[in-house]
């Protein structure tokens, strides 16, 4: 399964994530304000520069 998180960077959005990220969803983060990629996410694909 895969799950698509659209939204800022923020610490709900990365606790989310990281609760997340040890299950066998692909899991997908799609930053709304382009503030570039989060190096607490490393195994979670980031569309990060979209605009």
């Amino acid at each position: 399964m895969k799950i698509l998180f659209i939204s800022m960077p923020c610490i709900y959005t990365i606790r989310w994530i990281e609760n997340l990220k040890d299950t066998s969803y692909d899991l997908y983060w799609f930053d709304v304000l382009e503030r570039g990629k989060l190096d607490t996410l490393g195994s979670v694909y980031q569309f990060t520069n979209w605009g």
